[in-house]
């Protein structure tokens, strides 16, 4: 569990860089938390953090409803953005036409998300998305995210909260929310 202040970079380089690892990896990385507890601060954080410096990937923002990419926020980044479309079509649009190393989304969780996900991984583009949920088992008991994980479409999952002290974040491996399913045993991610 990291805590830092909402005022501070909003991740830890620890956890930057585990996250950096599994996406180099080929793996996504599912942000998750219940509503109004800074996913998609997280997602602007890291559609800065990832589209520049050394370690700079090519990064593609799909942003339907303006909220990850506003006016400004990402100058002199190399990121491309898409905004209004449909996550599922703005998926499909990148990983087709522009080369993405990366793929930002807000929000998953439509059918025609698991399957622009799907075709994009099978592309070789990990993505970087968020859903709702309080914890991994409530994540896993939404289909199109059980799905998601079976095809192994997210390495890493993140669980972001705020708190008095700015953010609480949890990060879980693919093999521990494996491990959680078969076990049918519960984790706390407020520990």
């Amino acid at each position: 569990m990291y805590t830092y202040g909402l005022a501070d970079v909003p991740l830890p380089e620890e956890v930057l860089s585990c996250i950096r690892k599994t996406l180099r990896g080929g793996e996504g990385v599912l942000v998750y938390s219940p509503p109004a507890q800074g996913k998609t601060t997280v997602l602007r954080y890291l559609g800065r953090a990832l589209s520049s410096g050394k370690d700079a990937l090519r990064t593609v923002i799909a942003d339907t409803r303006e909220e990850l990419a506003p006016s400004g926020f990402l100058q002199e980044l190399s990121v491309d953005v898409l905004v209004g479309y449909p996550k599922a079509q703005a998926i499909a649009i990148a990983t087709a036409f522009m080369n993405p190393e990366v793929i930002i989304c807000d929000e998953i969780g439509s059918d025609d998300d698991v399957s622009a996900i799907c075709e994009a991984q099978n592309c070789g583009v990990p993505l970087v998305a968020s859903a709702h949920g309080d914890s991994v088992e409530a994540l896993m008991r939404r289909p199109s995210l059980l799905a998601l994980h079976k095809v192994s479409s997210f390495g890493l999952y993140l669980g972001v909260r705020i708190s008095k002290n700015g953010f609480d974040c949890s990060m879980h491996s693919r093999k521990e929310v494996e491990e959680i399913l078969e076990d049918g045993r519960t984790v706390d991610d407020n520990a």
